[in-house]
């Protein structure tokens, strides 16, 4: 198979100053029919035609017989998990219906795998689907805007590169570069794939006035030649190089007739009007929509409030019509709107859908809208939707939550933000759920609130505080985390549950062993034992290995060798074996994997080279593996794992082992990668995981 025989018949309307680029990514499909799968990152500044050039890049590989899959991120989908996964899985394939009809169940269940080994598992299932249909023909999957990722579609893209580098597969991904923010989702698949020297950078830089020039020839449908230079320098000159700058600045001045034709048939720029040529984009797109009837801007407006994507049916919802004549009223608006370019429609099973053809006339629209004209739209939008959403899907309650939020309900906002958050902390979208998390805690703050009834629930502040505690250990964010654990200390007094004061001060326990302040993490400790009154077992093991996690040292699950600076180990295996007494390990394996894994190592630690106490301490951590394997604690189970590496009774570079190439060092790949729960499908390794993990047990933990 050839790829671009017909490069420019593809694309009729051409595609200028793009060849090296298109070029270089044809290139990189062509080397993926091969098996040698192929990444491509596109970057670019908004408007300088990556949407344009994915276009042209499908019309090139659908005509050379390559299954083209596409799907986009969107602004407001920033914090809803699976938008462009979604998209991509609910394209039809003739050519396999069968494929269609397993893809599309895989779709509707892909939200309910909500424990990290369903979610590990249904990526495997997409994946081998997909890569099925790449055996039969060579597959090209297109992501547009990936800027605006999610957390649950970055993991996927993780584990689907990583899990079809021997497929013919190239995976094109646009996003701007001056949207790449730190901590979000896109700037760590930079990052990781930069570091792996795996994928290929395209980058589309402005255009020369050559380029502008033919932009502004094909805009006014006029042949090569017929456009002045004095008007492309103009045009040039405001729009800098952008091509879609360029296409708009060319549109107003033919709308506001500031071009005019000479005898010769050339365009040029009206002295007359020089006046009126906007200083930027974002007023083009303003003096663009002024040429509507105000009654067409006042319906795009309103529409605009939903957001880039407007179905028809929600517009009509949201602008209260019912009548057929009502509807065909705004249907006509929206299809003027279309024709003078500033929507495309995409008709669907439910109706048709109106996209604006740019984030920034969407903007102009919505900002236009008198504030409070603006909020009610959106407590309009908020009650449409809220009666037709799956309430306790993250991705519905965030959208509830946005708009409740902009109508200024507060406390349903508040309440689908907390849904929100929870439902995403379930999918281990961790920056997700710290979002939905925050923005509750902030809304709560601003009523000056600590808790708020919503029909029978009660929200309060310390349990979001609880809740989101976690997270931000996880996501690694730790000024943000001594924030919360200081406001939940100063918020213990006025809680009236006894175990939540406790909670609270285990969990400053171990943020002060982080912190490696042993005193104050011995004095949380013992206060927390002080104020136990309860019968339970397993909460007061739970609270002998809190206070036995300060004699260690570091907080409990750690599976690497103990730190320097440590208290009484003596104390802190008396601790734990009374704290093992305690806990039934049939009933709560979990917990008992935890304290004899805790135990193994102190046992390990204290006995300074003897043999026979050195094979006891393994044999505690061999039973901690066991115990979190019937837990079904896969985390768990690669810590004990560790734990036991660490502990072998020879080191693998005495052995003559390469250590790179060591289980060891396998297991501290994993280790490293445990920062965040998305680690099983980011690694795609299911096999080698497998396979790794019961070598491991022949040959690291045998006591």
């Amino acid at each position: 198979m050839s790829l671009g025989r017909n490069m420019h018949a593809a694309n009729p309307g051409g595609l200028f100053g793009r060849d090296s680029e298109i070029a270089h990514v044809l290139q990189a499909l062509q080397a993926s029919f091969n098996g040698r799968a192929q990444l491509i990152f596109l970057s670019g500044e908004p408007g300088i035609g990556k949407s344009a050039l994915l276009d042209h890049i499908a019309s090139v590989a659908e005509a050379d017989g390559v299954r083209v899959l596409r799907g986009a991120c969107y602004e407001d989908s920033t914090h809803v998990a699976f938008v462009p996964l979604l998209e991509t899985l609910r394209q039809p394939d003739r050519s396999h219906p069968d494929f269609t009809v397993r893809i599309a169940q895989q779709a509707s269940s892909i939200d309910a795998a909500n424990d990290l080994d369903a979610r590990r598992a249904q990526f495997e299932h997409i994946t081998q689907s997909l890569v099925e249909v790449a055996a039969a023909r060579p597959l090209l999957l297109l992501w547009d805007d990936v800027h605006w990722i999610d957390d649950a579609s970055a993991a996927f893209l993780r584990h689907f590169v990583r899990s079809t580098r021997a497929a013919s597969v190239t995976t094109l991904i646009a996003y701007r570069d001056s949207d790449v923010e730190p901590g979000r989702a896109l700037e760590g698949i930079l990052r990781e794939f930069s570091r792996e020297r795996t994928a290929r950078r395209v980058h589309l830089g402005r255009l020369p006035l050559e380029m502008t020039h033919r932009i502004i020839e094909r805009t006014l449908g006029s042949p090569a030649g017929s456009v002045s230079t004095e008007l492309a320098r103009i045009v040039q000159r405001e729009s800098e190089g952008v091509p879609f700058f360029t296409e708009e600045l060319t549109l107003h001045l033919m709308e506001t007739r500031a071009l005019s034709q000479d005898e010769a048939g050339r365009w040029q720029f009206i002295e007359e009007a020089a006046t009126f040529v906007p200083q930027s984009v974002r007023a083009v797109i303003g003096h663009r929509l002024s040429r509507l009837s105000p009654e067409t801007r006042d319906v795009l407006a309103s529409a605009a409030v939903i957001g880039t994507e407007l179905p028809l049916r929600l517009v009509l919802q949201l602008l209260g019509v019912s009548e057929n004549e009502d509807a065909e009223e705004v249907s006509r608006h929206l299809e003027l709107a279309e024709a003078r370019r500033l929507l495309t429609r995409r008709d669907g099973r439910i109706g048709p859908t109106y996209v604006f053809a740019h984030q920034q006339i969407r903007d102009v629209l919505y900002l236009s809208l008198n504030p409070i004209r603006r909020r009610s739209l959106h407590q309009r939008l908020a009650s449409v939707l809220e009666s037709e959403a799956a309430q306790d899907h993250p991705r519905e309650a965030a959208r509830l939550a946005y708009h409740f939020g902009e109508g200024q309900d507060a406390s349903r906002a508040i309440r689908y933000a907390v849904s929100a958050a929870r439902g995403f902390a379930r999918q281990h979208a961790v920056e997700d759920a710290i979002y939905y998390y925050q923005s509750a805690l902030d809304a709560l703050d601003a009523l000056n609130l600590t808790e708020l009834p919503i029909g029978r629930e009660q929200i309060a502040e310390i349990d979001l505080l609880l809740e989101i505690e976690p997270l931000l250990v996880e996501s690694r964010r730790d000024i943000h985390h001594a924030q919360v654990i200081h406001k939940l200390l100063r918020l213990r007094a006025s809680s009236l549950k006894p175990s939540q004061q406790i909670q609270i001060l285990r969990r400053a326990t171990t943020a002060a062993l982080r912190e490696h302040d042993l005193e104050r993490a011995r004095t949380h400790a013992l206060e927390a034992m002080k104020g136990y009154t309860a019968e339970d077992p397993v909460e007061r093991a739970e609270l002998l290995l809190n206070l036995a996690q300060v004699e260690i040292g570091r907080p409990a699950g750690e599976p690497s060798n103990l730190p320097e600076v440590k208290g009484d180990l003596a104390e802190a295996e008396l601790l734990l074996r009374r704290a093992v007494e305690l806990v039934d390990p049939v009933a709560h394996p979990q917990v008992a994997g935890r304290l004899f894994q805790e135990l193994g190592t102190v046992c390990w630690e204290r006995a300074e080279g003897d043999r026979d106490a050195r094979a006891q301490a393994r044999g505690l951590l061999i039973t901690a593996l066991e115990h979190f394997r019937a837990a079904g604690d896969r985390k768990g189970e690669i810590t004990a794992l560790i734990a036991l590496a660490y502990r072998r009774g020879i080191s693998s570079r005495n052995d003559g082992v390469n250590v790179d190439e060591s289980y060891v060092a396998f297991l501290e790949e994993i280790r490293r990668l445990r920062s965040s729960e998305h680690m099983l499908a980011r690694r795609g390794e299911r096999d080698r995981l497998q396979t790794m993990t019961l070598l491991s047990v022949h040959v690291f933990c045998r006591a």
